[in-house]
């Protein structure tokens, strides 16, 4: 489905500035030069640097294991640290 698009004309200010829809007032965007005269404004979500692991592939894998087991495991608590080093060898 392909979105409808709006077209506006608009000048660009002295110190290289536009203006965007209200509705991204705030927001961060990215801007991607295509070609001469071509540009590519996109909405993004930026995670903080120490959130980003959770978004590694890998790591994704390796929290999806570990909430089943923790799923598994049920009422059960964690009572000490040889449990908690079982539980880890059964997450990796």
């Amino acid at each position: 489905m392909r979105a409808q698009s709006k077209q506006k004309l608009g000048v660009v200010g002295q110190r290289g500035q536009i203006t965007l829809d209200s509705n991204l007032a705030g927001r961060s965007v990215r801007i991607t030069k295509i070609d001469s005269g071509r540009y590519l404004v996109e909405e993004m979500s930026l995670v903080p640097t120490s959130e980003a692991w959770v978004h590694n592939p890998k790591n994704k894998k390796i929290i999806a294991k570990g909430i089943d087991s923790l799923k598994k495991l049920g009422k059960k608590s964690l009572k000490n640290a040889s449990d908690l080093e079982d539980f880890m060898k059964n997450v990796r």
